[in-house]
C-alpha cells in the first residue's frame, strides 16, 4: 500500500467515498458531506501538513485510491489529542488494509512527529473497525457517546507501538 498527503486533486475521490451509504453510515453518522464541507476539510489537511507534518492521506494499491487514512485533532472529544481515522471503500473491507494503513500512520506519529500517544474513536456498533483498533495494539479507555451515538473510545502510548519497522 502507498500512502501520500491528499490533495485538492482528491476532493472528489473523498466526496464520492464519503458519499458511498456504508462508508458514510461510520465516518459520518449517514449525514451527506457536502462538496464545501469536503473542500475545507481537504485545506484544513494541507494546513496542517505546511505546518504540523500530519493531516489526511489518500491509501493507493496498484494505483487506485482504494481510501484514506489521517491524523487530526481530536478536539471534538478529546482536546489536546491527536487522533487516527481511516475509511475505506467496502469493497476492500476485511482485506487487511485499514491495519496497514494506520500501524503506518502510527509510526509516522511516533517516529517522525514525535508524539507521546494517538488517540481514536470507533462507532460501537462498527465491529470492524473496533478490531482493527484492537489489532494495532490500541486500549479501550471508555465507552461513551459522540453526539447520542454509542463510541468507543481508544489509545495508545508510543512505548507501547510495536511496527515491523521497529522490530516488533
Amino acid at each position: 500500500m502507498t500512502l501520500r498527503p491528499c490533495t485538492e486533486s482528491d476532493i472528489g475521490t473523498l466526496h464520492a467515498l464519503w458519499s458511498d451509504p456504508d462508508v458514510r453510515r461510520w465516518l459520518w453518522d449517514d449525514r451527506i458531506t457536502e462538496l464545501k464541507e469536503v473542500q475545507d476539510l481537504v485545506a484544513e489537511s494541507l494546513e496542517s501538513f505546511r505546518t504540523r507534518d500530519f493531516g489526511l492521506w489518500m491509501a493507493e494499491r496498484e494505483g487506485r485510491v482504494v481510501g484514506f487514512c489521517g491524523l487530526r485533532d481530536a478536539t471534538d472529544w478529546l482536546p489536546g489529542q491527536i487522533e487516527l481515522l481511516y475509511g475505506l471503500e467496502p469493497k476492500y473491507w476485511g482485506l487487511g488494509y485499514a491495519t496497514e494503513a494506520s500501524v503506518a500512520l502510527l509510526g509516522h506519529a511516533f517516529d517522525v512527529i514525535g508524539l507521546d500517544q494517538v488517540v481514536a474513536a470507533a462507532d460501537s456498533p462498527n465491529e470492524g473497525s473496533v478490531r482493527v483498533l484492537e489489532r494495532i495494539g490500541m486500549t479501550l479507555e471508555r465507552e461513551g457517546y459522540i453526539e447520542n451515538l454509542p463510541t468507543k473510545f481508544f489509545s495508545l502510548k508510543k512505548e507501547d507501538f510495536v511496527s515491523p519497522q521497529r522490530g516488533g
